[in-house]
């Protein structure tokens, strides 16, 4: 897939890389953030509700992912979110917190990473009741959330550039301009609305132009 994107603008990521090693090793079904890389991929998929829900992925087995992707030049799309029950309760931001430190302890073992912090990370902010459901937030709460995670990510290392936030969660072709012409939304993390050639341009096509 890299070679056929090679002449294009488009990148090529993978879904997830191993914990256990940046590089090599002998754990059937994993793939190292080196052999994703060797592969094309310019990019990694990390902290996926899925895989914190299914795979029970821990604060410490995130933080070795992160160091693994970055070791080896890896940009990384780190994904955030609560659940129903969180959201109903009011712990969104709780939440939000309890994750992003991940990156706050990241970079407590290596600040020389905060310097290219903003090129190589983007962080998805997906609700997890949101994601294939239907149901979806308004544009002013998402824009106040991610407003919140950029405060907060910038409160960790001492960087000029804001960080890319993302949206992810029912994103359609009917509402992505909404989302598109707030500020604080950069883009979005597009699921089911993908598998449809025509529904995924259409998103492509909202964001373009309100970043034009």
């Amino acid at each position: 897939m890299s070679t056929r994107l090679a002449d294009s603008s488009i990148l090529c990521a993978a879904q997830d890389i191993s914990t256990y090693s940046a590089s090599t090793g002998a754990y059937t079904g994993d793939c190292s953030a080196q052999q994703v890389a060797d592969a094309g991929a310019t990019w990694t998929l990390l902290g996926h509700s899925e895989r914190r829900q299914y795979h029970k992925e821990s604060h410490e087995c995130l933080i070795s992912k992160l160091s693994h992707a970055f070791s080896q030049k890896l940009g990384v799309v780190f994904c955030i979110g609560e659940t129903q029950e969180q959201y109903d309760n009011g712990q969104t931001l709780d939440i939000i917190n309890e994750q992003l430190s991940v990156i706050k302890d990241l970079l407590t073992q290596q600040p020389d990473l905060a310097s290219s912090l903003f090129e190589k990370l983007l962080v998805a902010y997906e609700p997890v009741w949101a994601i294939g459901t239907g149901k979806v937030p308004t544009v002013a709460e998402v824009s106040k959330t991610h407003q919140y995670i950029k405060q907060t990510v910038a409160s960790f290392a001492d960087i000029a550039d804001t960080i890319t936030v993302l949206y992810g969660g029912s994103v359609n072709a009917d509402n992505a301009s909404s989302f598109a012409s707030d500020v604080m939304i950069d883009g979005a993390l597009v699921g089911g609305a993908s598998l449809k050639a025509e529904s995924f341009l259409a998103i492509a096509s909202a964001f373009n132009q309100a970043n034009a």
